[in-house]
């Protein structure tokens, strides 16, 4: 089990092409030591003892079941400069690498860790109070949380394919003298459109407006997006030619605003260019991973509607893409009256039913096409 001890939560082949030796070392930026480092061994990065916990399952599933066809299809992304056309194989693999990175990271550890006792942990110990078996001191003394984080996030993520496989996909192909650089967090997730004009999260995988970025290589990244609220690019081409370097410092500061502690780059000289950036965006990171909002408000009825939300934080990226322009009818729809919401509100009460019944095993987590299929001839 000792080989299982030094667990990734980014993989190395991943990392392998933003590396400058065959895929040995990469130069990193580490944000703690503001320190570049010109040459880092790989195999060390983006890893933990025991992350996932001593039981290898866990890691050689991640291995073989998502690492293994997404090194493929992003090989061929990178050495054709095409994405997977919509509905394939392919594309179903890359989207599934796109879930369990996020949710696999470090910082989505962190965050699952910190979602739990801002959201969970309340009502937990509101129930034990309510039993009267506990008194509140005895209560507060007792500390509840998540011993391996990672392996929930994991499990959110494994969940969410059904309800991403609408987003367009589109690769952005860089063109310029500065590379894409990426993180020990390379997923991230946006919404510009509802930022600013809404109260909580707005970058859940299941909302309108989401966008999402994942470098691949410093020439390439896979940007999927809501296409009822963007345009990207030429309408009818999956590739976009990047060709100003604001794009790539906007993208490259995406990146530095996602991650956890380091980004990746293949070039030790874009060190000094990478630092500067972190500066002017500094103040913009996250200091805290979760938020908490109340409302109160009424429902569609009229009635009093009061509560809490706790979300997820966004990221405050507030630099131009050229290449991303929102729809001219969904621009001129003022921010206080765009409602905010789901893409597909059914598909979203669909897979909810859908989990219902995997946790009472009528249904197992890959039948979903199976439970639509049955949910389809029960209505005809």
């Amino acid at each position: 089990m000792a080989e299982y001890k030094n667990q990734h939560y980014v993989p190395q082949f991943y990392l392998r092409a933003f590396s400058f030796d065959g895929g040995k070392n990469t130069a990193l930026f580490n944000f703690k030591q503001n320190k570049i480092i010109p040459s880092s061994n790989i195999d060390g990065q983006c890893a933990e003892d025991y992350f996932y916990g001593k039981d290898p399952k866990p890691e050689k599933a991640l291995g073989a079941a998502v690492e293994a066809p997404a090194s493929k299809v992003i090989g061929k992304i990178i050495s054709s400069s095409t994405v997977p056309k919509t509905f394939t194989e392919d594309c179903a693999v890359l989207f599934a690498f796109t879930l369990f990175q996020h949710g696999r990271t470090l910082y989505a550890s962190e965050e699952g860790a910190e979602f739990f006792r801002a959201a969970i942990e309340p009502h937990i110990k509101r129930m034990a109070l309510e039993s009267g078996e506990l008194t509140a001191d005895e209560i507060n003394a007792v500390e509840i949380g998540l011993e391996r984080p990672a392996n929930l996030t994991l499990a959110t993520s494994a969940q969410m394919l059904p309800l991403i496989l609408d987003l367009r996909i589109k690769l952005l192909i860089n063109q310029t003298s500065q590379d894409f650089i990426t993180s020990d967090h390379p997923v991230a997730k946006m919404n510009q459109y509802f930022l600013g004009a809404f109260g909580g999260g707005v970058a859940g995988w299941a909302a309108k407006g989401l966008q999402v970025f994942l470098p691949l290589s410093p020439k390439h990244t896979v940007m999927m997006y809501d296409d009822k609220i963007y345009r990207v690019g030429a309408r009818k081409s999956d590739i976009v030619p990047i060709v100003n370097e604001s794009d790539v410092n906007a993208l490259n500061t995406l990146q530095l605003l996602n991650a956890h502690q380091n980004v990746y780059f293949l070039d030790s000289r874009q060190g000094p260019h990478i630092s500067k950036l972190f500066e002017n965006c500094r103040n913009r990171r996250n200091k805290d991973k979760v938020g908490t909002r109340f409302f109160d408000t009424a429902d569609d009825s009229g009635a009093p509607l009061k509560g809490q939300q706790t979300y997820r934080q966004n990221l405050d990226f507030r630099e131009l893409l050229s290449f991303c322009k929102v729809q001219t009818a969904k621009k001129q729809i003022p921010p206080e009256d765009r409602g905010y919401g789901l893409r597909q509100p059914e598909l979203v009460s669909a897979h909810k039913k859908f989990l219902e019944t995997v946790d009472v095993g009528r249904y197992k987590e890959e039948e979903w096409i199976k439970f639509l299929d049955d949910m389809k001839s029960s209505k005809s």
